[in-house]
């Protein structure tokens, strides 16, 4: 699903958005640079002006558009435009094998005195 995170659209990606300020994500507020934001966290969608966040399921014009695109995907499928991607076998993992010559010993520890074991008189 496409869409914008400077407008919060639907069909663009914010490098070809039009709008002349990037949009609060929950109340759709222009963010004009230097400006603090202070949300009204009024929830308005960007694609119906409803009272839900602009990318929710529960507005009628992000349902179509979903609906749209699987459409249009199912039928480039069909058509052999795309490919389903199939995943893999896996392969199964062999056991690890310690060799010690890439792997040798940590030093053992030496007894001197370091500065955190130091303590006043």
């Amino acid at each position: 699903m496409t869409y914008c995170t400077r407008c919060w659209c639907l069909g663009h990606m914010r490098d070809k958005c039009n709008g002349e300020y990037s949009r609060c994500r929950i109340c759709l507020d222009n963010l004009i640079n230097g400006q603090t934001h202070v949300c009204s966290n009024t929830v308005r969608c960007a694609q119906c002006d409803g009272e839900h966040h602009s990318l929710s399921s529960e507005c009628e014009k992000v349902v179509e558009y979903r609906s749209n695109l699987k459409e249009q995907a199912e039928n480039a499928l069909s058509a052999g435009k795309l490919q389903r991607l199939v995943p893999q076998d896996r392969v199964q993992l062999t056991e690890f094998q310690l060799k010690q010559n890439e792997f040798p010993s940590l030093p053992s520890l030496m007894s001197f005195t370091t500065p955190w074991k130091i303590t006043s008189v």
